[in-house]
């Protein structure tokens, strides 16, 4: 913000939140520097995740295994894409948390196998995770990602 410096960082938290101090004009003030919430990208004027099958790039529903597979236990695995979900660089911290719930609120976490940037849109993050075999046939599913103890969105994909 125009009229502000920050001039050094003291300390971060498991929220991500920086505590930081700088000057204000002329004056020396202490900042709380808080990030913002993951957001988990769906398409617009709906609540429909944007997800693609990570071989194929084919959209929802999908299946648990599929023979177009790169690894040999045949699962399918997705890509979501996030925004807010920053690493900075030397930062040692847990991956983001992907999370589904089913129509009767059940909860399974996803395991996440990659977190990286989208080439050429370097403000996108894309989580791929593997389905596993408890979502088999689950039908509509609410995905949720979570970093640094903060809760995105929820976004809807189909299993079949």
């Amino acid at each position: 913000l125009a009229g502000r410096e920050l001039t050094s960082a003291a300390d971060i938290n498991d929220a991500g939140q920086i505590v930081a101090v700088g000057r204000i004009g002329r004056e020396d003030h202490g900042f709380l520097l808080t990030p913002t919430l993951p957001m988990l990208l769906t398409q617009l004027d709906t609540t429909k995740a944007i997800a693609v099958q990570s071989v194929m790039f084919m959209r929802d529903p999908f299946t648990i295994t599929t023979a177009r597979n790169l690894s040999s236990d045949t699962r399918t695995r997705i890509t979501i894409l996030t925004r807010n979900v920053e690493v900075l660089a030397g930062e040692s911290i847990a991956p983001p948390l992907v999370e589904a719930e089913d129509a009767l609120h059940r909860t399974v976490s996803l395991p996440v196998e990659f977190v990286g940037k989208v080439s050429r849109a370097s403000w996108l993050t894309q989580i791929v995770v593997r389905l596993p075999e408890e979502l088999d046939g689950v039908g509509e599913l609410q995905l949720r990602v979570s970093f640094r103890g903060r809760m995105s969105n929820q976004g809807a994909v189909r299993v079949q």
